[in-house]
């Protein structure tokens, strides 16, 4: 049966789909029988109150959740089989201001894979990370060091690094909360001209 709706999945071009899920955080029930199914090229906003269970359904969506019941398919596959696709900007990142790492290494970590950690940056990862520094507006700042960039700063640079991965999928989890408004509008129409591709 899954099979099955792996390849009408691909074949209907379903980015994200979600089946009667649910997800409990002990007793308490935080998503109750939620259905969801998003094609490729969507750009979808969940709007809900603090607690309302956003982040928890994106962690699901990035299989860093289990569900209670129910079922939660990436592309067709299993969220965990399918890491590759998405690109993923949470909610509350915090950092120590005395980690000695600079905005291009942080945007060059979204080019690791498991399957090429130890292995030299290619000229197109650093192309690649280029381009995203540009789209978010953070390449003059590509060698400070992260502990000294403002809120909105640090935000753009783990953008950047969602982006670097060229994600089928971007999930943002309030991602633009500090980004000052011309850092906004660039990410946003960033966002919807790759939901057009």
């Amino acid at each position: 049966m899954r099979n099955h709706r792996n390849s009408e999945a691909r074949a209907n071009g379903e980015a994200l789909h979600l089946d009667h899920v649910w997800f409990n955080y002990g007793e308490t029930p935080v998503l109750e029988d939620v259905s969801l199914s998003i094609q490729k090229g969507d750009f979808l906003g969940v709007i809900g109150p603090n607690g309302g269970g956003k982040s928890t359904l994106l962690k699901l969506m990035l299989g860093l959740l289990q569900p209670s019941r129910g079922g939660v398919e990436v592309c067709g596959q299993s969220p965990e089989q399918s890491s590759q696709f998405m690109g993923y900007v949470p909610q509350h990142t915090t950092f120590d201001r005395h980690f000695p790492i600079n905005v291009w290494d942080v945007v060059m970590t979204g080019r690791l894979s498991r399957s090429h950690l130890l292995r030299p940056y290619s000229g197109t990862d650093k192309a690649k990370a280029k381009e995203a520094l540009a789209t978010v507006g953070m390449e003059a700042l590509s060698r400070r060091p992260i502990g000294e960039l403002s809120g909105g700063q640090q935000q753009r640079t783990l953008i950047a690094r969602a982006l670097v991965r060229d994600p089928s999928i971007l999930l943002l989890d309030e991602a633009m909360a500090a980004v000052d408004p011309s850092g906004q509008e660039r990410c946003t129409c960033y966002s919807m001209s790759c939901g057009r591709e």
